[in-house]
């Protein structure tokens, strides 16, 4: 297991290991354990693997992983038992450049993996300069987890550069109201001052956020920092992960608390990852129900329905 970054190490001793801090980062037992019988690889990323390290499921946007490598190791993570250490070569980034640059009805790529955090400068911005110079991208998002394990990374240099590739929108990774810090948030402050668009992505997991209560001080400390709440997605059915599950019953009531109470500002998109690689559903009445057996029906973004039944925790 990977050595915790100093800033994981300050939240566990500032929050005397808060569970909500806790949970997310230091190994537990229960992580043996295998009752809903979850997949190792709930997205199904091979399938849609177009290019080494480029992943293309829906028609106008493209995932690309710089790295799998991470700032650290999430406890709850839907990746872990597929991650690697890897990082892409020249050779392999340019036939994913070659591969957006001929399929025109791709207008945006993430950034993600792994974390593009975990690069370097001197690594990630040619990376990301090749894929601002396609005349077909017009949006370019970063996915990181780095304010919470690491907001020095978010150097000078870093701002002045992301300054000059706009639209460029960064997208972290946060649980917990504890993870940002006094650094954190004069990060965060620092990328707004700087006309830097930032979102926020948030996993409902136990014990963690699973309440109406720590939920709303999250979405709304974010949007103070002008971050503003994108996605909360419903907990992925992992192998090993038994232990951070919430039931959608209990997680649309949350959502429905919160929608009721706090500013739509501060309102995050409710989404489920469809078990079997089906891709995210918006979470609400029109895209889900049940069946007369108890298994729940969603339809996907391409109006398909997906039915399964729901693992009894």
């Amino acid at each position: 297991m990977k050595e915790l970054t100093n800033n994981i190490k300050m939240l566990l001793e500032k929050n005397d290991n808060d569970i909500r801090i806790a949970k997310q980062f230091l190994y537990d037992q229960r992580e043996e354990l295998d009752v809903m019988h979850g997949s190792e690889d709930v997205s199904d990323d091979a399938s849609i693997e177009v290019v080494k390290g480029l992943y293309h499921r829906y028609p106008s946007k493209v995932l690309i992983f710089p790295t799998e490598a991470c700032l650290g190791e999430c406890r709850f993570c839907f990746r872990k038992h597929i991650r690697k250490e890897s990082v892409l070569s020249e050779e392999d980034f340019e036939k994913i450049v070659d591969y957006i640059s001929s399929t025109p009805t791709i207008n945006e790529v993430i950034f993600s993996g792994g974390d593009p955090m975990v690069l370097s400068n001197k690594k990630l911005f040619p990376m990301i300069k090749k894929i601002k110079q396609l005349e077909n991208i017009k949006i370019i998002r970063i996915h990181t987890r780095v304010l919470t394990y690491a907001p020095e990374r978010i150097d000078e240099e870093f701002i002045s550069f992301i300054k000059t590739m706009q639209p460029l929108f960064m997208v972290f990774h946060i649980n917990s109201a504890l993870e940002l810090s006094d650094n954190a948030c004069e990060k965060a402050i620092l990328l707004a001052n700087n006309g830097i668009p930032c979102f926020s992505q948030t996993a409902l997991l136990h014990e963690i956020n699973d309440s109406y209560e720590d939920l709303k001080a999250l979405f709304v400390k974010l949007l103070e920092l002008r971050i503003k709440p994108y996605y909360l997605f419903h907990p992925d059915i992992v192998k090993g992960n038994d232990h951070f599950y919430v039931s959608i019953e209990k997680g649309v009531s949350i959502y429905k608390s919160l929608f009721n109470y706090i500013s739509g500002l501060a309102m995050p998109i409710y989404l489920l990852n469809i078990p079997g690689g089906g891709g995210h559903c918006i979470m609400d009445l029109n895209n889900i129900k049940r069946d007369e057996a108890g298994r729940y029906i969603v339809t996907d973004w391409e109006n398909i329905e997906h039915s399964f039944t729901e693992p009894q925790v």
